[in-house]
């Protein structure tokens, strides 16, 4: 299973990038999308193709971690981000697979007046290997610079392209092919332990007895911030639906 998992608020961009982005499949491998179940209606452009509704929180009864195919999974931006985040994690480890693509899609027009929504799309972008900048009709070109110039004053490593048209990916071979650039390492399968030989000796200058701090779910932008997992908003009120 090739996992695309997708983040996002403007359905009806997500559904024609879904469908570019199959057009674009050469593989003849099968599709499948997963779409949050009560968010509908289903956008007219995923029309003719295989769409299953999803459950928030049954990750482990919907994903066909055993089969192959790609599976196009958008999160449910009705729901807190980081619950569904943790739960399709355990689920992807107990199948020992991990993402193909982690995308945000991002709407330009509203992001630029809404902290809301910016607040939000920070997280998703902190897990995420690419991003999808849309809906730029109605974006200041200024916003759309200082956006991306942000993240990468950051430093983060995610790719950032714009959909072009209606919500169709400038490159759908870089949208497809496997490429972990997130920085969480929530999705990373756990490294296998092996054993060293019987005569080797391992000198380090560090205490590898010393137990580590866990690596955060999600960093605070101030640090020391502990409420960070809880100023994640709820964007309900910005999600654009299919007419």
């Amino acid at each position: 299973m090739n996992l695309y998992l997708i983040m996002g608020t403007h359905l009806p961009e997500i559904g024609t990038c879904i469908h570019s982005l199959l057009e674009a499949d050469e593989s003849g491998a099968e599709n499948r999308v997963l779409w949050p179940e009560g968010l509908e209606p289903v956008p007219p452009s995923l029309a003719g193709i295989r769409v299953e509704s999803l459950r928030t929180g049954f990750f482990s009864d919907s994903l066909p971690v055993a089969q192959t195919g790609n599976v196009f999974l958008l999160l449910d931006p009705r729901q807190p981000l980081l619950d569904q985040m943790e739960d399709l994690a355990r689920c992807l480890h107990d199948a020992a697979c991990e993402p193909a693509k982690v995308i945000t899609c991002v709407d330009a027009a509203t992001a630029e007046s809404s902290p809301k929504l910016r607040s939000w799309l920070d997280a998703c972008i902190f897990f995420s290997d690419l991003v999808l900048i849309g809906n730029r009709t109605e974006a200041s070109k200024r916003f759309l610079r200082d956006f991306e110039k942000r993240y990468r004053q950051k430093c983060y490593p995610c790719v950032f392209m714009f959909l072009k048209g209606p919500g169709r990916p400038a490159s759908p071979s870089t949208v497809l092919a496997p490429d972990a650039r997130r920085i969480s390492q929530l999705f990373d399968r756990p490294e296998d332990l092996q054993e060293a030989p019987p005569d080797l000796i391992i000198e380090a200058s560090c205490d590898l007895d010393a137990d580590e701090d866990p690596a955060p779910l999600y960093p605070a932008e101030a640090p020391g911030d502990e409420n960070a997992l809880d100023s994640i908003p709820d964007v309900s009120d910005c999600i654009v639906k299919a007419p």
